[in-house]
């Protein structure tokens, strides 16, 4: 008796298990069919607002370029500050500083660059 409660018990279990598993199946395939459905939209509408998409792209590049900038700007005057102090610490966190700024700039550049804005 004790027995077959327990296999009635672990049968139940698993075809919770199951029903879970199915379920989160269930939502990551709505959730994949949305976006697809989001991408869908989005490409057919492409053509019919590319100008605006294009000026706001553009717009977002420039402030881009200027804040990766000033970004290196600060980055290079925490590597001087660092070096006149003669502290490790700060010199560090203006090369990183520095760089990420230089970066910013050059994906900004790079974006615009390919698509020609």
């Amino acid at each position: 008796m004790e027995k077959n409660k327990n296999k009635i018990l672990m049968e139940e279990k698993r075809k919770m298990n199951v029903k879970k598993a199915n379920k989160k199946v269930r939502n990551k395939f709505k959730a994949f069919m949305f976006s697809l459905a989001v991408a869908i939209f989005l490409s057919s509408t492409k053509f019919v607002y590319a100008d605006a998409f294009d000026n706001v792209t553009a717009e977002i590049s420039k402030w881009a370029i200027r804040l990766g900038g000033l970004l290196a700007f600060y980055g290079g005057i925490q590597i001087a500050m660092g070096m006149q102090s003669e502290d490790a610490g700060s010199k560090r966190r203006g090369v990183l500083e520095f760089v990420g700024g230089l970066m910013v700039v050059g994906f900004a550049i790079g974006y615009r660059t390919i698509f020609g804005l």
